[in-house]
């Protein structure tokens, strides 16, 4: 079944997403959606672009001396990663797996990245939480980008950890209940699967190895 569902996205990343962004055409605050060829418990829970299963976002910037690299919330925490480094971390797999999406509304590009610089440092937020410290990939999104009237422009919405039967997935039972928390189905907050469907946000393409 696994395999079943590999092949199918592979055809469907070369049927629906022929094109490829070369680097130099990347802009400040473009989105990089990460695609995971093998899918896991983010992408069984989430809604997502073309159904890529996508379980990762992060915001790219031309750094000093035209260094391309974005700005993400990982395990270790938020940090700034360069963009040769997720290429090899890619090179791995046989089919693309950085998206990019640009935002398709005017925002304030300089105002985003200096928020998302704010919150360098930070630790990762595990348990998924809006309203504390601690921040996920796209908490860090969310909490970022604005507008050129300063509005929010991505929405909080409504998290869910059930599969399509509307059961909790044994992954997420497992993983709260090893926290002695209850699944927090419904908690306010944000996913990179939603956040490449937001209608803000217009997808280009694979980024060109």
């Amino acid at each position: 079944m696994k395999k079943t569902i590999l092949l199918l996205w592979c055809l469907l990343v070369t049927l629906c997403t022929s094109a490829q962004v070369p680097i130099d055409s990347l802009r400040n605050g473009d989105l990089i959606f990460f695609v995971n060829p093998k899918g896991n418990a983010i992408t069984q829970v989430t809604t997502r672009q073309n159904q890529y299963p996508i379980d990762h976002v992060a915001i790219f910037n031309w750094g000093e001396n035209h260094t391309a690299q974005v700005i993400e919330a990982v395990h270790k925490g938020v940090c700034i990663t360069t963009l040769d480094s997720l290429l090899h971390d890619a090179a791995q797999f046989s089919t693309p797996t950085l998206l990019v999406g640009r935002v398709n509304v005017p925002f304030d590009v300089a105002t985003t990245l200096c928020r998302a610089f704010s919150h360098l440092g930070k630790p990762y937020d595990f348990t998924f939480e809006n309203d504390d410290e601690k921040i996920y990939c796209s908490e860090l999104v969310q909490k970022s980008y604005v507008t050129t009237n300063g509005d929010t422009i991505f929405p909080v919405i409504a998290l869910t950890f059930n599969t399509p039967d509307g059961t909790v997935h044994p992954y997420w039972a497992e993983y709260y209940a090893k926290r002695g928390l209850p699944v927090p189905e419904g908690i306010p907050g944000t996913s990179p699967g939603g956040q490449s469907r937001d209608p803000h946000v217009t997808i280009l393409g694979f980024i060109e190895p």
